[in-house]
């Protein structure tokens, strides 16, 4: 047998594969494995085969992540124009393109540049922006439209809230119910959240024709069928009422647990006379609960004997308020999620009626207007045959924040490249790249199954066109030492964050910097003061005292990295060991809170 690979041989082998300009490849990689280096990579190798830089469109998450494979991209072309020539086969061989023309590699750099429109790398969004500046008519857009930035996208929507908040109808009942049970602070951030959201609340409405269906479909969800004083009504009316009263006098003349027990029992019936059907839920569910579950015991041994009939009665009462406070939570819920649901449509409407009277689009729209343009439109023939004779790669970078909106958006493309004559006449590839792992996050909506059932369509669609496809794994991180890698692993094992084809439940990460030794310290929790310091009257609601948790906390990290300082304790720089500086700690946190300042 061979002898296994050690992690950064595997990673060469299969950064090499990622980038081979004949194959569509699908990879699924660990942070820190090289993914924009394999990108970049992929696209100088496409360049020395002949690839127009025209013919390139790589879609990547935010502008700095487009900006920064520029920058490398045209570092690696730039440093071959004035490399010599064993430096440059050098340069080629490590790349894979052993034997390519020296002066076509010099050639790449003047090339890139001059290109009309350039290499494009750009996010989403730009391409989105680029497509319906190219066909608005097509798109429905106002030829020249404006795109809203985050200022005033944010202006637009405090707006929109303010208008759901004060509308009449659902929407201001809706309002009012979130109003009655959070703080302001609270209630600006759900209405921040169905801000954000109204896009999808808006599709799931569309879904099931129109938001009377769907609040009906999210009562099924929730498995209810009636409102709650509908629900309330039909339950009190179900009892012998005098059965219970009787029970109640026969408690009460027992012991002191006894005693209680039919007291609480008489309270139950004393709301069912005022016929204060709240009040009366609220009395049964404290006579059935202790603590959120049903009390062991509804009457003693000595009660039990001399009453035979009392023991099943009052059980028989105790375990049907039990699954009554089950259904009237689920009811609850339901009810949440339906005033949820009129709010972010109405935020929506409202939101839409701003950017019009604006003349703007928003990120969103852009979307939005593109997905309907290449899918839905009657023109999707007619532009997809003028996009598609000018690409001839696609490549993807960070594919595990792409959204299932988004997929859908480059879907209509990637079918050209492999179907009818697209697919025979030139090279064509897809290059997609991504961890499933940082999906968890969700950002613009992204969903990990979706991006592991990706990988299932590319190479569906490859096959079928006859062409090569390859999905290497790049495990190996060149960021960090293996004591923290296998940290994470075990942290990890067992926990399968990502379901859907291809998931794996164990997670595993190889270290390039294996000689470089790491630690990792579990500190115990810091807890927060009994008592707290005394605060003058006008001092600032956000000041963080001397005696919390966060303070506390930062200061024992100060004081261990300065310990940490002052012993000289080594840090690797450049494959060397060197006395550690204040410059090596990096802190980070969940968020920019009170432990951040």
């Amino acid at each position: 047998m061979s002898e296994p690979l050690d992690a950064v041989a595997e990673a060469t082998i299969a950064q090499g594969r990622a980038a081979h300009p004949h194959v569509s490849v699908f990879v699924t990689a660990n942070a820190g494995s090289g993914k924009t280096k394999v990108l970049v990579d992929r696209i100088a190798r496409l360049l020395l085969e002949g690839s127009k830089p025209s013919a390139f469109l790589c879609i990547t998450y935010t502008k700095a992540a487009a900006a920064e494979m520029q920058r490398r991209l045209f570092e690696r072309l730039g440093s071959w124009c004035v490399a010599d020539d064993a430096k440059l086969a050098t340069e080629l061989k490590d790349l894979g393109a052993a034997g390519a023309d020296l002066a076509r590699a010099r050639a790449l750099f003047a090339q890139a540049l001059e290109t009309p429109g350039g290499l494009k790398i750009q996010t989403i969004h730009a391409f989105c922006e680029r497509l319906l500046a190219r066909f608005p008519l097509e798109a429905n857009v106002p030829p020249g439209f404006d795109i809203a930035d985050e200022a005033r996208s944010a202006a637009l929507l405090g707006d929109a809230r303010a208008k759901a908040a004060l509308s009449d109808g659902g929407q201001r009942d809706a309002f009012r119910r979130f109003a009655k049970r959070l703080y302001s602070d609270h209630l600006e951030g759900l209405l921040d959240r169905l801000a954000m959201r109204r896009a999808e609340f808006h599709r799931f409405a569309q879904k099931h024709q129109g938001e009377l269906f769907a609040a009906q479909k999210l009562r099924e969800r929730h498995g209810v069928t009636q409102n709650a004083e509908d629900y309330t009504r039909q339950f009190l009316s179900r009892w012998r009422w005098d059965e219970l009263r009787d029970a109640a006098e026969k408690l009460c003349e027992g012991s002191a647990n006894d005693r209680k027990t039919g007291e609480r029992l008489r309270t139950v019936l004393d709301c069912v006379e005022r016929t204060d059907h709240p009040a009366t839920m609220d009395a049964c569910f404290a006579f059935a609960l202790t603590s959120g579950n049903l009390r062991a015991s509804f009457a003693t041994n000595a009660t039990q004997a001399a009453h035979s009939w009392l023991e099943p009665v009052v059980r028989g009462f105790a375990e049907a308020a039990a699954e009554a406070r089950d259904v009237l939570n689920a009811i609850e819920r339901a009810e949440d999620a339906i005033a949820a649901l009129a709010l972010a449509l109405k935020l929506d409407e409202a939101y839409g009626e701003a950017k019009f009277r604006s003349g703007v689009l928003d990120f969103d729209d852009l979307i939005e207007h593109a997905q309907a343009l290449l899918q839905r439109s009657e023109a999707a023939p007619w532009v997809l045959y003028k996009l598609d004779g000018g690409l001839d790669h696609i490549l993807i970078d960070e594919g595990q924040d792409t959204s299932p909106a988004q997929w859908d958006l480059i879907t209509p493309l990637q079918n050209e490249f492999f179907a009818g004559h697209g697919a025979r006449e030139r090279e064509r590839t897809v290059f997609s790249v991504g961890d499933p792992k940082q999906s968890i996050y969700a950002f613009q909506g992204a969903d990990p199954e979706r991006f592991l059932a990706e990988a299932q369509n590319l190479s569906s669609r490859v096959h079928t066109a006859g062409k090569q496809f390859a999905a290497p794994e790049l495990r190996t991180s060149f960021r960090t030492s293996p004591e923290i890698l296998q940290a994470v692993d075990e942290t990890m094992k067992g926990k399968p964050l990502v379901a859907g084809p291809g998931a794996h439940d164990e997670i595993v990460h190889l270290a390039a910097r294996a000689k470089e030794g790491g630690v990792v310290e579990v500190w115990p929790v810091t807890p927060k003061p009994i008592i707290a310091d005394a605060e003058p009257w006008d001092a600032p609601m956000d000041m963080e005292r001397e005696s919390s948790a966060h303070v506390v906390l930062a200061k024992r990290i100060a004081k261990h990295v300065r310990a940490m300082i002052e012993a000289r304790e080594a840090v690797w720089d450049n494959r060397a060991l060197r006395p550690m500086r204040a410059g090596d700690v990096l802190a980070l946190v969940r968020t920019r809170g009170a432990m951040f300042r």
